[in-house]
């Protein structure tokens, strides 16, 4: 068979060398190719194919394949015993250097973002070294075992790993929301108490209800109000009170959170009223701690202060009423102390007295208060119980709270006249001589010379001087005079 001038022999074969292509495919038949290989140099060899861009020669199979990549290829047999490649088209050696580059190169991760497919070996690094030098195992866990030594830094076994400072984190987790919610419903220490959302639920929550003064509302409501706000306070009446404060007479009753909270008062409680401006003390009752209702005073202006009434004369009723001194709520207080002080003569009530001060309050019916226009106040003849006698016949219901009585001027009898004297002239009258004989001396009595032992007695009686007139002089014109005594006026007024 021929040879090449290198001595190879050449088969007959029908593969053309080089062949160029994109695509093919190619039909083998081992058969055919029997003899190419067992007539080649060396032991049996394995038949194989390579391309320009193969990184390996890829073993022939009988049967067909598909070429899928561009280039020359080129049938090759490899002789292991002189580790050569032949091409089976040519004979003539195949220099495989491209190809052996091509597969170490493929065994070889790039510079820019290696990635590796068995363990690197790294040079060991200088403990500490911050640098960019690439870190083996070893240096990393020594840095990380010195981190945790660190991290730990003696703390006990209970917190000494991960899991357990997560599993201690999300209880703490827990227990710092919870405490933030509880925190911010606390107040302040700064606010001094300021931030309360209502002090007056504080002060009973604390149990200083009686030990500070209640702040309401009013004392004379006996219905719970339509539509009180938070906090509102109003002291229940002694009696008369209805609906849900039936029950509930003196104490106090709040608007909280909806609903009415009871305060039962004790001896010493305190309270301040805002309709009447009343200051109270509790003691077995609710009691005036300052001027007590119905008490009068004189006052320097002409208009009655905040929580008083003026002694007009003029009415007083509820708001509903035809008062004309005041009508409204806060004089039910006053309203029923002068229609238990005062009968209907002093302090008439419209239309008539009913059965009892609030019944006729609720009726809207007004009260006259006293009238004091140009009148002093004095005081019950009786006061304490005994009798002074000192007004005389002058007031005769002396005792009688209310009562009144004395004149602005007044004319007097003779009476009561002082004593005096009066001018006048007398007429003259004939003489009339007595002659007597002197021989004692003579005494008159009776109108009658009477003259004594020692002579002749003579007499003659007086009454005969002739009778004549006397003229006395009229004084005095039988006019009143002014009982008034030197005054400063002002004006009454009447607590509340």
């Amino acid at each position: 068979m021929p040879r090449n001038g290198s001595g190879v022999y050449v088969p007959p074969f029908t593969f053309t060398a080089d062949l160029a292509f994109t695509a093919a495919r190619f039909d083998l038949r081992f058969d055919d190719l029997e003899d190419a290989l067992n007539d080649l140099p060396g032991p049996a060899g394995i038949l194989r194919y390579v391309s320009d861009s193969a990184t390996d020669p890829t073993t022939l199979t009988e049967g067909s394949f598909t070429v899928t990549a561009g280039g020359v290829w080129k049938v090759v047999k490899t002789v292991s015993s002189v580790k050569t490649w032949v091409d089976i088209t040519t004979g003539e050696p195949v220099d495989l250097t491209p190809y052996a580059l091509n597969s170490a190169l493929a065994q070889k991760a790039p510079l820019d973002s290696p990635t590796f497919t068995t363990a690197v070996n790294v040079p060991n690094v200088t403990s500490g070294d911050s640098s960019t030098k690439a870190a083996n195992t070893a240096f990393v866990a020594t840095a990380i075992s010195t981190a945790v030594s660190a991290l730990k830094d003696g703390v006990s076994g209970t917190y000494d790993t991960l899991a357990e400072l997560a599993t201690a984190h999300t209880a703490l987790s827990a227990t710092v929301g919870s405490l933030s919610t509880s925190v911010a419903d606390k107040s302040a220490k700064a606010s001094n108490l300021s931030d309360l959302t209502n002090i007056r639920t504080a002060i009973t929550n604390l149990g200083l209800d009686n030990l500070l003064p209640y702040i309401v509302e009013s004392m004379t409501v006996a219905s719970p109000p339509g539509s009180p706000t938070e906090g509102q306070a109003w002291l229940i009446p002694a009696s008369g009170a209805t609906g849900e404060w039936a029950s509930h007479a003196n104490k106090r009753a709040t608007w909280v959170a909806g609903a009415w909270a009871y305060t039962t008062p004790t001896d010493g409680t305190e309270a301040w009223v805002k309709d009447t401006k009343a200051a109270l003390v509790y003691a077995g009752g609710w009691r005036d701690k300052g001027t007590p209702v119905g008490s009068m005073s004189p006052h320097l202006g002409t208009t009655a202060p905040d929580g008083y009434v003026t002694a007009s004369g003029k009415s007083i009723g509820s708001a509903s009423s035809s008062a004309t001194e005041r009508a409204n709520a806060d004089t039910a207080r006053l309203y029923a102390f002068l229609w238990d002080s005062f009968g209907n003569s002093v302090c008439p009530v419209a239309t008539g007295r009913g059965a009892s001060a609030s019944a006729d309050f609720a009726a809207n019916k007004a009260i006259t208060l006293p009238d004091l226009r140009g009148r002093s106040f004095f005081g019950l003849d009786n006061i304490g119980g005994t009798a002074a006698s000192r007004l005389g016949t002058i007031i005769t219901a002396a005792t009688t709270n209310g009562a009144s009585g004395g004149t602005e001027t007044v004319t007097l009898t003779v009476d009561q006249m002082p004593d005096h004297n009066h001018g006048g002239t007398t007429d003259d009258e004939p003489q009339v001589d007595i002659t007597v004989k002197r021989s004692a001396s003579a005494t008159t009595g009776g109108g009658a010379w009477t003259l004594s032992t020692g002579g002749t007695v003579q007499s003659g009686l007086a009454s005969s001087v002739p009778a004549h007139n006397h003229t006395i002089s009229s004084q005095g014109g039988g006019l009143a005079h002014s009982n008034m005594p030197p005054a400063w006026l002002g004006t009454w007024i009447i607590k509340l």
